[in-house]
């Protein structure tokens, strides 16, 4: 019975360590975001994705950034797909909508590190109307690119 008094005092220090870590990777405070590479016909995409993902991490992050050379970690990435297609359709078989869909593989990794935390595909899409009368392609693209530097920044917050 003393012994499991002794213990549960332990396991409660525990958990609050545990519940109050918001670092996914507690010994990693920079990170240096590498200029994104670019697979599509679309010259703008990698620059858009490298500068929001910057922005994000300058405005108050859980990591700080740094150059190549001082960084804890390099997050990088390939801008692999954009696509616009028809989305919803008239009774008659018309499009109404197209739909917008950016997919970027993205890696982070210790600096220096052979393997990385996680290197996986992510996806940003939006929509807009064919005559574009509430919104516009571009207005569509700069959307979808938003949604990928957030969910780009939800794994970086969660690992």
């Amino acid at each position: 019975m003393k012994k499991l008094i002794a213990i549960i005092p332990l396991l409660a220090l525990c958990a609050c360590w545990y519940s109050f870590t918001l670092k996914p990777y507690p010994d990693i405070d920079t990170v240096f975001v590498d200029s994104f590479a670019n697979e599509t016909d679309r010259f703008e995409l990698p620059s858009a994705i490298t500068e929001g993902l910057i922005g994000e991490l300058h405005s108050g992050s859980i990591l700080k950034l740094a150059t190549r050379e001082r960084a804890h970690s390099v997050l990088s990435g390939t801008v692999t797909h954009f696509g616009s297609e028809a989305y919803t359709y008239t009774a008659g078989e018309e499009p109404l909508d197209f739909r917008v869909t950016v997919r970027a593989r993205v890696r982070f990794e210790r600096a220096g590190a052979d393997s990385p935390f996680w290197d996986y595909t992510v996806e940003g899409f939006a929509t807009y109307p064919m005559d574009e009368s509430t919104k516009s392609e571009s207005q569509a693209i700069d959307e979808a690119v938003s949604m990928l530097i957030s969910r780009i920044m939800d794994r970086l917050r969660t690992g």
